[in-house]
């Protein structure tokens, strides 16, 4: 996998690009259209440092580039985060949840939804690996994204998924979990 490339494992489709820059995802989107958005975003920037030129990396302006499909497509989006009060801003939280995962963690529900609904399953005190699945079960998506899949949890936990990362190595290995 490189920078750019669009690679498929079963029901799971793996893109490689920047959010912020080029990444063929806004294009394989609009054949190819989630119904609920899950990812874990990042307490630094230096995973996306690593993979630009230019360095720069504003946190809430990569925040605001992930969000962007699940305002495009009007989703449910899940966001395992940071409290940091300028993140939950940028999220506008329709529900929140505290999580374990070593560090201080919350669960944020940011309903873009035509028709919000306060259907959301009780996620406090979870370890994040065990919410994604409760959100899966609870809304049965036929299909995931994750705009910052890591080493794929969120692909892990769901049965069809659209799973982007800016790190080739990282979207290797999530490739090899799904297989």
């Amino acid at each position: 996998m490189k920078f750019g490339d669009i690679e498929t494992v079963g029901s799971h489709t793996f893109v490689c690009g920047d959010l912020e820059g080029k990444t063929p995802l806004r294009e394989f989107l609009k054949t190819h259209r989630p119904d609920l958005a899950y990812f874990s975003f990042p307490a630094d920037r230096g995973v996306a440092q690593s993979y630009r030129d230019d360095k720069h990396v504003d946190l809430i302006e990569l925040l605001n580039a992930a969000l962007q499909p699940s305002r495009d497509y009007k989703l449910l989006t899940f966001v395992e985060c940071l409290p940091y009060p300028e993140i939950l801003e940028v999220l506008n939280p329709a529900a929140q949840w505290e999580c374990s995962f070593g560090a201080p963690c919350v669960i944020v529900a940011t309903d873009l939804r035509e028709t919000p609904m306060n259907d959301y399953p009780d996620l406090s005190g979870l370890h994040v690996n065990d919410a994604v699945k409760i959100v899966m079960d609870h809304y049965k998506p036929k299909l995931v994204l994750d705009v910052m899949a890591g080493e794929g949890s969120t692909a892990l936990a769901s049965q069809s998924s659209t799973s982007h990362d800016i790190n080739p190595r990282s979207l290797e290995t999530a490739m090899q979990r799904c297989k």
